[in-house]
């Protein structure tokens, strides 16, 4: 079971989008190297919003992998920010 920390992706995080156009040669490269800016709300449940800076344009895309590297230093925020919530008592309202 994954809480919903864990699985939620990072504004800005780098990622890869496949590209499955049939046009391309047997060693060109299938993917596009983009950035999450955050998810689609009148499309299917898994579709990433991703900027692509090498067009300067927003794609729609649910064949995503995101890079670890950048994921796991996310993650280690993501706990910290997590665990600095625990700790710090709540206002009465």
């Amino acid at each position: 079971m994954h809480d919903a920390i864990s699985i939620s992706k990072i504004f800005g995080e780098e990622c890869i989008a496949s590209d499955r156009s049939t046009n391309k040669a047997k060693l060109n490269p299938r993917g596009k190297k983009c950035l999450f800016v955050g998810y689609a709300k009148m499309h299917a449940a898994g579709t990433y919003r991703l900027f692509n800076p090498a067009t300067r344009k927003i794609i729609l895309s649910r064949d995503v992998t995101f890079i670890c590297s950048k994921r796991e230093e996310s993650a280690e925020a993501r706990t910290q920010v997590v665990k600095m919530r625990q700790a710090s008592p709540r206002p009465a309202v």
